[in-house]
């Protein structure tokens, strides 16, 4: 069974992301040819651990998070019984995504945008929160944040700004 990654981990993951990163740049400038070796993904487990992680502050404290399987890339329940179906989009710097059918047909949409954090080594990581993406997006297409944000009406749409990961998880275990 997966499992989601421990906040340990997310830290150490965004701190080894930071290096590639570096890597991937003193590669490029050292050997002209290696332009055309793209950057590194941002893992999809990262995203989907931090919202797991976090189950509790971006949606309340009776909330928690597991992985999904088929029906999304996480699942959040209360004590109540109730679920939600969450996928989990991640970019960097350039900040584009591809919408699909089943982010469209999840209740919740959670946007993780590390922006410039892994080319600089620190930055902010923006949060953003959409509920009823399919009433906002009808058909695949491929966005960044200010285009998705002038589609949408600002009830279904939350924003958080992480200035500090570690200390943001670790709030969000207490």
């Amino acid at each position: 069974m997966r499992r989601p990654l421990t906040p340990r981990e997310i830290i150490e993951i965004d701190r080894a992301l930071v290096e590639v990163f570096s890597s991937h740049r003193a590669i490029k400038s050292r050997i002209p040819a290696a332009r055309y070796i793209k950057y590194p993904q941002i893992p999809a487990i990262l995203g989907e651990s931090v919202v797991i992680a976090a189950a509790g502050k971006l949606y309340g404290t009776d909330w928690k998070g597991s992985f999904g399987g088929s029906l999304s890339d996480v699942q959040l329940f209360d004590s109540t019984g109730r679920t939600r179906r969450v996928e989990v989009k991640s970019t960097g710097r350039h900040g584009f995504q591809e919408f699909k059918a089943k982010d469209l047909l999840a209740d919740t949409l959670v946007w993780i945008h590390f922006g410039k954090r892994f080319d600089e080594g620190y930055g902010a990581i923006q949060i953003v929160i959409l509920d009823n993406p399919g009433k906002y997006i009808s058909e695949s297409v491929r966005l960044d944040i200010p285009r998705l944000m002038r589609k949408v009406d600002t009830s279904d749409l939350r924003q958080l700004e992480v200035i500090d990961l570690e200390d943001f998880l670790r709030s969000a275990e207490q």
